[in-house]
């Protein structure tokens, strides 16, 4: 091994069959509906889901107030997502 060269390209090509090659795997990608089943395993999330699904259920057999509409409601139960 030389300082200022480094080592010869024989060497080389023996250390890479010997040791393999110096790169590392890429991370496995998770795809979208395991990462929501992981989510969903928080428990904080779950009472939050399931108050805003109470809570749906009940302005809409009350009707109280008029002015928010279904797709209001189901918009914002669906922000707690994010």
């Amino acid at each position: 091994m030389n300082l200022t060269n480094g080592i010869p390209e024989s060497e080389v090509a023996e250390r890479r069959a010997l040791y393999g090659s110096n790169k590392n795997k890429p991370p496995d990608l998770k795809g979208f509906w395991l990462i929501l089943w992981n989510v969903m395993k928080d428990t904080t999330l779950r009472i939050l889901l399931a108050s805003s699904i109470i809570s749906i259920v009940i302005n809409e057999i009350f009707e109280y107030p008029k002015s928010i509409g279904l797709f209001t409601k189901c918009g914002l139960m669906a922000l707690e997502f994010l």
